[in-house]
């Protein structure tokens, strides 16, 4: 409620404004934070400093627009997260004091538990979801694991949850599985601590990634993922999803990256010599013909 006023605050407007405020992001990119810069010193709002009251609304018309424009400021102009720049830190003193005014990523780690906390789409809806599985994503890209490593851990039981929906709507199902991969590579620990339940869930959605980039950067995860924590990714009975998750690239135009192809054909070299005098029909059997012809085709398994 506007204490000046009494009246009730139009939802509908204030989402329409961070959606116009996100389409200014996009359209000028890292020029936004001068913006921003320019708006504080006229004396006027400081859209940074509105940003965590927005991810905490009730409405989710309004959580939804404020994880999209937190998700592109991330992508497209981090630096305006820094503490205390970009017209006024939306982040608590203990932030700022620690990062100097300086340090991204520990501004953004305050941001990242607000966004955690939309990450169910039973409380908040399946846009609210994406979204914030999508803007946590983009934090762990920018910022690594100094601003997503602390609330990793809380993220991956939303994030296993929402890959365990058979229901799942696919671009929250894609987010997720970005999202997932995401963070593995900037802090593969944290989430392999937590793969006995998330890998058996998350590989399978690993093939319907489609947009090119974020498909290199899930699969890095699953790389990065597979080196932490060996037997409950990519060995025993997870080992089939690994390699349809591999094996889905030949359903996509863009071929894995030369340096991601050879770590993943590196891992399979490690799994098939595990299962040494075991035929390669025994598991790539269990796989969809067109992968399996995929697989034989670009990738070499020790029998």
């Amino acid at each position: 409620m506007d204490p000046a006023t009494g009246n009730l605050p139009d939802k509908q407007l204030i989402a329409s404004s961070l959606d116009l405020a996100d389409g200014l992001l996009r359209g000028v990119g890292g020029n936004f934070a001068f913006l921003l810069e320019s708006c504080a010193r006229a004396g006027g709002p400081q859209l940074l400093q509105l940003l965590p009251a927005c991810l905490r609304d009730e409405d989710d018309d309004v959580r939804q627009s404020a994880l999209g424009l937190l998700g592109d400021l991330a992508a497209h102009a981090p630096h305006a997260l820094l503490a205390g720049g970009g017209g006024g830190s939306p982040l608590g003193a203990t932030a700022a004091a620690a990062s100097g005014g300086g340090d991204a990523a520990l501004a953004a780690a305050d941001l990242v538990p607000l966004v955690r906390e939309s990450l169910s789409a039973t409380v908040y809806g399946r846009k609210v979801a994406s979204n914030a599985a999508w803007a946590l994503g983009e934090f762990a890209l920018a910022f690594g694991s100094a601003a997503v490593g602390p609330g990793c851990g809380a993220a991956c039981g939303p994030l296993a949850d929402v890959l365990a929906d058979d229901a799942c709507h696919p671009n929250l199902l894609e987010n997720a599985a970005v999202c997932v991969g995401r963070l593995a590579l900037a802090c593969p620990l944290q989430v392999a601590a937590h793969a006995d339940r998330l890998a058996p869930l998350w590989l399978p959605s690993l093939q319907h990634v489609s947009a090119p980039d974020d498909r290199n950067q899930a699969f890095a995860g699953l790389v990065a993922l597979a080196a932490a924590a060996w037997a409950p990714t990519v060995a025993g009975a997870n080992y089939p999803a690994f390699l349809g998750a591999v094996a889905s690239w030949c359903y996509y135009d863009s071929p894995p990256p030369p340096e991601l192809k050879a770590q993943l054909q590196a891992i399979i070299s490690a799994a098939s010599a595990q299962l040494r005098g075991t035929d390669p029909e025994a598991y790539l059997g269990l796989l969809e013909d067109n992968y399996k012809e995929y697989l034989l085709a670009e990738y070499a398994f020790t029998t």
